[in-house]
């Protein structure tokens, strides 16, 4: 798989970060980390939200307004505390692997709260990602 210059970048700026935050979330512990990291990225999506910014807030719907409440704080916010406390304990390799599921029960929430339809090709996804992540935990890896 090709990928241009700029996305490979990104993508090693990206894992860079998050070693830096799991590092720096065991010297300092996460909710310090995870609150530095909001205060200083103000400042780059300040001028983003201001751009984007809705031209009648009376417009906005009540349930919206909760709903990205709701979202910010306790998915987003709180979340991460739970996160990266999680991997400080239970080890990056251990504890990343158990995100690659997460897709699917979210797929499987959407069926059972939305009432979306489930189809054969997600349900063979999900089982294969399943099985990578049984047999990844039950690998031992030793040392030479």
């Amino acid at each position: 798989m090709k990928t241009d210059p700029q996305s490979q970048q990104e993508l090693t700026s990206f894992g860079y970060g998050c070693l830096g935050v799991l590092i720096l979330s065991r010297t300092f512990g996460s909710w310090q980390v995870i609150c530095f990291a909001l205060i200083l990225s103000v400042p780059v999506l300040l001028p983003i939200v201001w751009q984007h910014l809705p031209a009648n807030f009376a417009a906005v719907p009540v349930n919206a307004v909760l709903a990205f409440l709701y979202v910010s704080i306790f998915s987003m916010f709180l979340g991460f505390f739970a996160w990266y406390r999680g991997l400080v304990l239970g080890g990056i390799a251990r504890i990343g692997q158990l995100q690659l599921i997460q897709p699917f029960l979210t797929i499987l929430a959407s069926v059972i709260l939305l009432g979306e339809h489930l189809t054969i090709e997600t349900v063979g996804f999900a089982a294969a990602v399943i099985a990578c992540v049984v047999l990844g935990k039950r690998t031992q890896i030793g040392s030479k």
